[in-house]
């Protein structure tokens, strides 16, 4: 009954339409039972909300509630699986990092220790070269500490009155004179720099054969003082170690003229900031 009475209405409608003259012409060419099948549609819905009532939208509503959480909860997972998963790859290739930083550093070490060595090895075979050339009877030692400030230049040595370390002994190496033995004790012994302000060595300067005495003021340049005020020095002559007991601590080169505003100082010839190895030679 009640769709015999819905139909007869919009059959009513449809002819108050016609005889109004206002029709369309879209509504004109529509079939009115294609509309049958959703309006029931509609209809079973309203009468289902209007039996079931508040039970079922609440039920709905819980439903569709616990699915979002379900769902979220499984995308939480998902996610904290993937962060999981990124952190031990991270921590992994930190990991990896650190040993490489430091498989580096121990390679880098082992290189720097090698350099070292072979120069070492390289200053220790001059020093061996120089002893066949002059005297088997020299000592070879190595220099164990350093001392330098304002007021001494020195080091220490490996070699003392045990092994025939005298006080006076000249030191040197390849390149020229170092010093002399200053103090000696047992087992090891002190040089004195021909660059510190003790130092007093007496010298030939050049081909004349110039006297003079060099001495030393904390610098890396030699002071040099003249017998003969008159003689002149050229700029680039070779000063020579002169008037030693021994004939073999004579001739040794000391350094080589250089004049600065009117004034001639003397350069060593030997380098005091790379020394390892030295001879020492007996003065007397």
């Amino acid at each position: 009954m009640f769709f015999d009475i819905f139909i007869y209405s919009f059959d009513n409608y449809g002819n108050n339409r016609t005889q109004m003259g206002k029709r369309s012409i879209f509504f004109r060419s529509m079939d009115k039972r294609k509309f049958i099948f959703p309006i029931l549609c509609c209809v079973l819905v309203i009468l289902i909300l209007n039996t079931t009532g508040k039970s079922f939208v609440n039920k709905s509503r819980s439903l569709l509630i616990e699915t979002a959480v379900n769902i979220n909860q499984s995308f939480q997972n998902i996610n904290s699986k993937i962060v999981s998963i990124r952190y031990f790859l991270n921590h992994d290739i930190n990991k990896n990092i650190l040993k490489l930083h430091e498989a580096n550093q121990k390679l880098a070490y082992e290189i720097e220790n090698l350099k070292h060595l072979k120069a070492e090895n390289e200053e220790l075979r001059k020093i061996l070269d120089l002893k066949k050339r002059i005297s088997d009877k020299i000592i070879i030692a190595k220099i164990t500490n350093v001392f330098s400030n304002d007021y001494i230049r020195s080091c220490a040595l490996n070699v003392g009155s045990s092994n025939g370390v005298e006080v006076d002994d000249i030191v040197r190496n390849r390149d020229g004179l170092i010093g002399r033995i200053s103090e000696v004790h047992e087992t090891w012994s002190c040089v004195l720099s021909i660059i510190d302000t003790n130092s007093k060595i007496p010298v030939k300067i050049g081909k004349e054969q110039i006297n003079a005495i060099l001495s030393g003021d904390n610098s890396r340049m030699l002071s040099v003082s003249m017998k003969n005020e008159d003689t002149s020095l050229k700029d680039g002559d070779i000063a020579e170690t002169a008037y030693f007991e021994n004939p073999i601590c004579n001739q040794i080169p000391v350094g080589k003229v250089i004049e600065s505003h009117g004034t001639f100082f003397i350069k060593p010839f030997v380098d005091f900031c790379s020394l390892q190895y030295v001879c020492i030679l007996k003065n007397k």
